[in-house]
């Protein structure tokens, strides 16, 4: 079956096929350019309402915080109680070790730099309580240096490096993976980082809102090295090899770790540390009292002679009443195969970090974190392949949509694309919800959002310019008023948009034309009749009246329609007076040449009609039928009868007795109406008038 293609589905085509790929590129474009110049600043607003959403919405078991990881923070009690303002002396930081390694903690973790030494005493202190505990890991700092500096400086430790192979090397975004930058891993002192279990960077990405970490940094030699939370996580899958799919995956003992097109690992925020008053979403506690407790155990050791450790086995077997009730100690239990972080939270240390439940203290990222990789409980960003093809169906659907709902003037459907947004918005937070998969918002809503508009300026261009060639091609025969209603109001062309309304009927005629026509060449014929109905209409038009149409030397019009004119009667009897005057200077150039004096007749009624688009939706007529038309054809013919040339009906005189000069002709009888009708002769206006 053939299907004749009109131009106007071409031109469609055209336009959907551009503003669909403009608002795919301009898209990509755009979100490039927000991510460069203004820190990807809406994404990451999107990945924060997820997260938000989630937490309302999904309030399962795994978006919660386990209770493997303990946070111990140097805070505002810390420094008030002991006197002193972080970071404290190293002593002070040897017994929150020794008491951690007492009470049983499985790992130390130390969100802190120890990078320079301090007191001889102090840091032979901190080496003894790092090397006896045996489950210290210590932190480290990528910072940015001259390039002339980076070969000579080197504080790394080889045995803390961890074997990093790159499977694809298509995209290497991720600064911190082979880089050519000039990065340095800036470690503890030598003499304590020989002594720790495991070294970790604690560096994040510059974003304004943390929502990124990275888990592995190569320096400028190859030589790779962990983040501190990713340390312990190699420790305890007792594996130190790791392979990067890029933009995939990070693999370790089988085991994938999924990051973003970036290769950036996402942080699995489930909280924040004020959803509810005065808790932690994980156990914290505060420096001080692990101080404090260690010691009022170096006490009750001295007291009982014991050593600390046979204090808190005597903790365990309920064989130290004293110790049991001394509330200075915290219950060891608190610690006992937990994993500790220590970090800082005093207002004064601003180590603090904006996340999408606000602002936190930085020691949390690497709680969360590692509790991510030790309960596989991972962001899975969708992939860009994927992400491309939600861009490019939801541009192409708004593209199609738009095309759609303007060739029908349809509000709703144009407002469709609004619903579009909307939806693919609940997919993305639901998706995230129950399934932790990251979709990209922020893309496809450029896209839908730039492809509604380009759809819409497109295409009313070029409806723009198919209106205008409508409008030069019928403005001969339509009034002004009659054109900006079918341009603006089609659905006024249906056959069913029809109404009653008080109008003023026009009817002009030129008497014996059949005789004149009969007699002059057809040119000069049409000549004439060119040259009347152009006077006749342009007066028509001047006075608001709307042309109805043109039949053969008949000219049919109305006022008040399709537009509400004021005081249209007298518009309508001023415009037949213009008329007559008119028709005078050209009678009289037109009988010198032809020496035939143009006669006519104008009927005027005001009456309640039946106005609107009378035939079918491939042919119609924007007209008026009824009594009230019909009367005025009739006064139009009686002109022969009386010997004048304007009759206007009572119900127009009525309007009109204060405005107008009339002359009583009587009262007639209109063929096909019983009742009489008083009639008169339209001789001029009233002065003033």
């Amino acid at each position: 079956m053939n299907i004749k293609l009109d131009k106007k589905f071409y031109s469609r085509l055209k336009v959907f096929l551009i503003c669909s790929t403009l608002g795919i590129v301009l898209a990509l474009g755009l979100s490039w350019f927000f991510k460069v110049y203004f820190n990807d600043y809406i994404n990451i607003a999107s990945i924060n309402s997820a997260f938000k959403f989630r937490q309302k919405y999904y309030p399962e078991e795994r978006n919660k915080s386990s209770n493997d990881i303990v946070v111990v923070l140097f805070d505002d009690d810390s420094n008030r109680v002991l006197g002193k303002f972080f970071p404290y002396d190293r002593k002070e930081v040897a017994k929150l070790i020794n008491f951690l390694s007492l009470a049983g903690a499985r790992a130390v973790l130390f969100d802190i730099m120890f990078n320079t030494k301090n007191k001889p005493s102090s840091d032979e202190e901190l080496i003894k309580s790092v090397a006896q505990s045996g489950r210290v890991y210590l932190g480290s700092k990528l910072i940015h240096v001259g390039e002339e500096k980076v070969a000579d400086k080197g504080n790394s430790i080889d045995r803390f490096c961890v074997n990093l192979k790159i499977q694809n090397l298509l995209n290497m975004k991720n600064p911190f993976l082979f880089s050519s930058k000039p990065y340095l891993l800036e470690t503890p002192f030598k003499q304590l980082a020989e002594t720790a279990k495991g070294i970790g960077f604690f560096t994040v990405p510059s974003d304004m809102i943390k929502t990124r970490a990275n888990l592995v940094y190569c320096d400028l030699k190859k030589k790779c090295f962990s983040s501190l939370p990713f340390s312990y996580y190699l420790d305890y899958l007792n594996e130190k090899n790791i392979v990067a799919y890029l933009n995939k995956f990070i693999e370790v003992n089988n085991k994938q770790i999924p990051v973003d097109e970036e290769n950036y690992f996402l942080v699995n925020w489930f909280g924040g540390i004020n959803d509810t008053p005065g808790v932690f979403i994980y156990n914290s506690y505060s420096v001080y009292y692990s101080i404090k407790s260690y010691e009022e155990i170096l006490k009750l050791s001295k007291k009982y002679n014991l050593s600390p450790k046979e204090v808190f086995d005597g903790w365990y077997n309920d064989t130290n009443e004293l110790f049991k009730d001394n509330e200075e100690i915290y219950d060891p239990d608190v610690f006992k195969d937990k994993i500790v972080i220590v970090g800082v939270s005093s207002s004064g240390a601003q180590d603090f970090i904006l996340t999408p439940f606000g602002n936190m203290p930085g020691v949390f990222i690497h709680a969360f974190i590692l509790d991510s990789l030790l309960r596989e409980n991972f962001i899975t960003p969708v992939n860009k392949i994927i992400n491309i093809i939600i861009l490019v169906l939801f541009c192409l659907i708004t593209s199609f949509t738009v095309l759609y709902a303007s060739s029908k003037s349809n509000v709703f459907y144009i407002l469709l694309p609004v619903l579009y947004l909307l939806l693919f918005t609940f997919i993305f937070l639901n998706i995230f919800g129950m399934y932790n998969v990251l979709i990209n918002w922020t893309v496809p809503t450029f896209g839908i959002i730039l492809t509604y508009f380009f759809t819409l300026i497109f295409y009313f261009f070029i409806e723009g310019k198919d209106k205008k060639l409508i409008k030069r091609a019928m403005s001969n025969y339509l009034s002004p008023q009659i054109m900006k209603m079918v341009l603006d109001n089609p659905e006024l062309l249906k056959p069913e948009a029809v109404t009653r309304k008080n109008l003023t009927v026009f009817f002009f005629d030129i008497r014996s034309f059949t005789t004149i026509s009969e007699s002059v060449e057809p040119e000069i014929v049409a000549k004439m009749l060119n040259e009347y109905h152009s006077e006749i209409i342009n007066i028509i038009f001047n006075n608001k009246g709307t042309l109805d149409k043109i039949i053969g030397d008949a000219v049919m019009a109305f006022w008040n329609a399709p537009v509400d004119v004021e005081d249209h009667p007298y518009l309508a009897v001023k415009s037949a007076l213009e008329v007559k005057e008119k028709l005078q200077d050209i009678n009289i150039a037109w009988g010198e040449r032809l020496k035939y004096f143009v006669n006519f007749g104008i009927g005027i009624n005001t009456q309640e009609v039946v106005v609107g688009n009378i035939g079918s939706e491939k042919f119609m007529d924007y007209t008026v039928i009824g009594d009230g038309v019909n009367l005025a054809s009739r006064l139009e013919g009686l002109n022969k009868s009386y010997g004048t040339n304007i009759i206007i009906s009572e119900y127009t005189y009525h309007y009109l007795r204060d405005k107008i000069e009339v002359r009583y002709l009587g009262k007639v009888t209109v063929k096909g109406k019983t009742e009489e009708t008083d009639i008169y002769e339209l001789v001029n206006l009233k002065v003033g008038c």
